[in-house]
């Protein structure tokens, strides 16, 4: 069996309330009518009988002239009574008073016998009564006495009236029962529906699996079908900002909270509740609080989108990079607030600063490249000629290098690598910086120092390696080295070829060595 919708049910229930009330009516109507029509038929039956017994006693002790005299007087006893005949065989005599039926053949009233009349159920209006009087003699041939009466419209309907009027109160308590019926009814499916959906819309709880499947097919099709639109929307827009990562936020033109989404609560470390009013002051340490306020006020002062990256750090103590989008938005009949978007790129950020810091080193010996050599360079040259600070340059190469990677391998070699510049790094100064600028050719910048000093860490160099590197057994590994400082109106391009000559002239002197300027005659930097 099919089981009834909500809807289908009230319908249902509503039209049976109704069919049942209709009945109702009817029933208390025919009975009222069946209680009027038998309380008249009893009342004419009685009146007759009482006019028979009567007139009888007239006639037995009366002349027929004082009879009819008498019965003709007797048409006024009652209204119900309107007319009286006599009837003989050879003519009719009409006693009543009634223009209806003064002198008017018996033969045209449509009469009723008066046992036919005690069997009905219900007189009408047109109903006429004959009854036998008696019989006696009053001419030479039988002579027959009847009495007809006419049922009184007026007095029926007097009856009917009486009787229509506690049908109508019958009628007005079974309406209200039925209005009451209709009111609930529409309050059920429509009204409290709505009320419900509206409800569950407000606090988010608008969701496929515990509501709108069960309930909004109870509605109208248009209200359906905005209902669904809205939560669709509402709920499409509610999820997605929960569902990011962004920091989401919205002030009023008091910069107290309006509202946030998940991820920005978790950032603050509380509650919807515990957030929605206060200020930045109240959420966060001074500093922080100070530069959020410092960004609303400049955005709202320009009244545009402001973007702006910063570090910031969470209650619990969390350093992150935010970039922060802020934008006006209007509400609440055009005031203006904050509605603010920060992301956090802590990962990005320094996944950013790690690739740079690598694309500046070299991937063997962990030392900076020629890339990073050539921005440091341009960097120190740049502040020579600004402030004549002077500086100085190492270039070296390892000797015979090829012949180690062609007798030992390749992998020999790039361990040699690895451990010269480990052991060349740990001799020099924070400040100074180690550069490959090719297979085996090393560059070192020395801020601040003089010729003669980068002399001094040249020399120390070279004998470290050629002692304390053991990477091959057995086999002593050297390094040639040049050294300079630079000079009034040197370029890059020029301390370079300077200081690749001066490694070279170690190369040919026999290798294993350090050739500086001053060795070779250069004139010395003017501080």
């Amino acid at each position: 069996m099919k089981k009834l919708s909500t809807k289908q049910f009230w319908i249902t229930l509503f039209s049976l309330h109704l069919l049942i009330s209709i009945m109702v009516i009817r029933f208390v109507y025919a009975q009222q009518e069946e209680k009027i029509t038998q309380n008249l038929k009893n009342i004419l039956i009685s009146k007759v009988q009482i006019l028979n017994y009567q007139t009888s006693l007239a006639i037995d002790q009366h002349t027929i002239e004082s009879t009819i005299e008498f019965l003709d007087s007797s048409c006024a006893l009652d209204p119900l009574i309107q007319s009286l005949s006599i009837s003989a065989s050879n003519e009719t005599i009409l006693l009543s008073s009634n223009r209806h039926y003064k002198n008017k053949p018996f033969r045209i009233f449509q009469t009723i016998d008066f046992d036919d009349f005690k069997g009905t159920t219900k007189p009408t209006f047109r109903q006429i009564i004959h009854s036998d009087l008696k019989t006696f003699t009053r001419l030479p041939n039988e002579t027959h006495y009847s009495l007809l009466i006419e049922l009184d419209q007026h007095t029926i309907r007097e009856m009917y009236r009486n009787s229509f009027i506690q049908s109508l109160s019958t009628l007005f308590f079974l309406s209200l029962g039925l209005f009451m019926t209709l009111v609930f009814t529409f309050y059920r499916l429509y009204i409290q529906p709505i009320q419900r959906i509206k409800t569950k819309i407000e606090t988010n709880q608008l969701i496929k699996d515990n509501f709108w499947v069960d309930e909004l097919r109870y509605l109208d099709t248009t209200i359906i079908e905005n209902t669904i639109d809205i939560h669709s929307s509402n709920f499409l827009l509610h999820s997605l900002i929960n569902a990011t990562d962004d920091l989401i936020f919205f002030k009023d033109n008091h910069f107290n909270y309006l509202g946030c989404n998940e991820a920005f609560l978790l950032f603050v470390g509380k509650s919807k509740e515990e957030m929605i009013g206060h200020s930045d002051f109240e959420l966060f340490n001074l500093e922080t609080a100070t530069l959020f306020r410092e960004m609303d006020i400049e955005m709202l002062q320009k009244n545009k989108i402001h973007t702006n990256f910063e570090w910031v750090t969470y209650p619990d103590g969390t350093q992150v990079y935010l970039q922060t989008q802020k934008i006006p938005f209007h509400y609440d009949k055009d005031k203006l607030g904050v509605l603010g978007i920060s992301r956090d790129l802590t990962q990005l950020y320094l996944a950013q600063k790690e690739l740079k810091k690598q694309s500046y080193i070299d991937p063997l010996t962990k030392t900076n490249n020629r890339r990073s050599y050539e921005k440091k360079i341009t960097k120190l040259i740049a502040l020579h000629k600004r402030y004549t600070t002077s500086f100085s340059v190492i270039m070296y190469d390892i000797d015979d290098f090829k012949k180690i990677n062609d007798t030992y391998g390749h992998n020999v070699g790039d361990k040699v690598l690895i451990e010269m510049s480990a052991l060349v790094q740990s001799t020099l100064r924070v400040n100074d910086s180690l550069c490959r600028i090719g297979g085996e050719e090393f560059i070192i910048l020395l801020p601040e120092t003089s010729q003669e000093s980068a002399l001094r860490v040249a020399e120390k160099i070279r004998s470290n390696v050629e002692n304390e590197l053991h990477t091959i057994e057995n086999k002593s590994i050297t390094i040639s080295i040049g050294v300079c400082e630079v000079r009034e109106n040197d370029t890059e391009d020029t301390l370079f070829i300077r200081v690749d000559s001066l490694l070279y002239d170690s190369k040919r002197n026999g290798k294993n060595r350090v050739t500086s300027a001053l060795q070779k005659g250069y004139p010395i930097a003017i501080s």
